[in-house]
């Protein structure tokens, strides 16, 4: 039995005859899970999605307006957080979210 037989079915599995390479299908959906995790009523969740890199911009732009404090801080700290997102964490209630934009503006 090869590993990808022990891993899933050749149904889940997509591959790429022109790049060489083969991957689960799932993981082309990861941008799909991370803007469902973005909209969970757990803010833990909204936080782990507003952190991810591959967490699409529009749905990292939602998440900088989220009631949680943990949430936009992660988003803030996003690598993809836009020039937009540091205007709106300029004035963000939170003196850490405020202090962080500004160090980012600053660089």
């Amino acid at each position: 039995m090869s590993c990808i037989t022990g891993i899933g079915s050749q149904d889940d599995w997509h591959s790429d005859e022109k790049l060489n390479y083969s991957a689960p299908k799932w993981t082309d959906s990861k941008r799909k899970r991370l803007a469902q995790m973005a909209y969970a009523d757990d803010p833990r969740l909204r936080a782990i999605a507003a952190a991810h890199p591959k967490t699409p911009a529009l749905t990292l732009i939602e998440l900088m307006h989220d009631p949680d404090v943990q949430v936009r801080r992660a988003a803030i700290k996003n690598p993809n957080a836009t020039a937009h997102m540091v205007e709106w964490a300029l004035a963000d209630e939170d003196l850490g979210i405020a202090a962080y934009a500004r160090m980012l503006e600053e660089s």
